[in-house]
């Protein structure tokens, strides 16, 4: 089973609950906008993936996305490019793929094998998520 810490999504959304509970000063709306359009057009779309995990991992990335859109620009009222954010999301991606080439993974191996591997069954919503779940870290 791939481990959580291969999915930068794990990572948006671990580092979004740090900005959420004003641990960190950083909104990932950047990370947050490419991750949700990388989603849709690689998983959503993809018609081999159950339907039921196709809508779930949709909203999810979505209800994330909107949560960072109400603190980035209604809460904190930070500007559309903030630069202290655009180096925080450069650097958290630099980490990921270095954490990726120590572990001898890429993103291609992650993205376009491992994770539509995990997904390509028939399962209904509540073993989807029983398995999203309860993934070792």
């Amino acid at each position: 089973m791939l481990k959580q810490y291969f999915i930068f999504c794990w990572w948006i959304w671990f580092f979004t609950l740090l900005y959420f509970l004003r641990i960190i000063p950083y909104s990932l709306l950047y990370t947050a906008f490419i991750a949700f359009i990388f989603t849709t057009f690689t998983f959503s779309l993809d018609s081999n993936i159950h339907y039921i995990e196709r809508i779930f991992n949709f909203f999810l990335e979505l209800f994330v996305l909107l949560l960072i859109i109400l603190f980035h620009f209604v809460i904190d009222k930070k500007p559309l490019l903030s630069l202290d954010d655009i180096y925080f999301n450069l650097l958290l991606f630099l980490i990921y793929f270095f954490v990726l080439y120590v572990n001898g993974k890429t993103f291609y191996e992650i993205y376009f094998i491992d994770v539509k591997k995990e997904h390509y069954n028939n399962i209904n919503i509540n073993q989807y998520i029983k398995k999203y779940y309860k993934k070792d870290l």
